[in-house]
């Protein structure tokens, strides 16, 4: 029950697709923002994904973020997400 309590207190509360969700870490990558919005990665030449974020850190509150890109994490942060595929 303390370990809980610890952990959630470092947690931050970001939105993506809308959708709220606990981070723990001060970066998020690319991959990791795509697998919390979709539950799962595609890595291959026919599936592309689209993320944008908002009221990110001071430095860069908006912005895309691209194949190998991280962000710092800001509470409140929106990220959204989304997934084409190639026909």
């Amino acid at each position: 029950m303390i370990e809980e309590k610890l952990k959630n207190k470092h947690e931050i509360t970001i939105f993506i697709n809308g959708e709220e969700k606990e981070v723990a870490k001060e970066k998020i990558s690319y991959e990791e923002v795509i697998r919390l919005a979709f539950g799962h990665y595609e890595d291959n030449d026919s599936t592309n994904y689209t993320v944008i974020y908002f009221k990110g850190n001071n430095e860069k509150p908006n912005g895309f973020l691209l194949k190998g890109q991280v962000v710092m994490v800001k509470k409140g942060m929106r990220i959204n997400v989304t997934r084409t595929n190639k026909s």
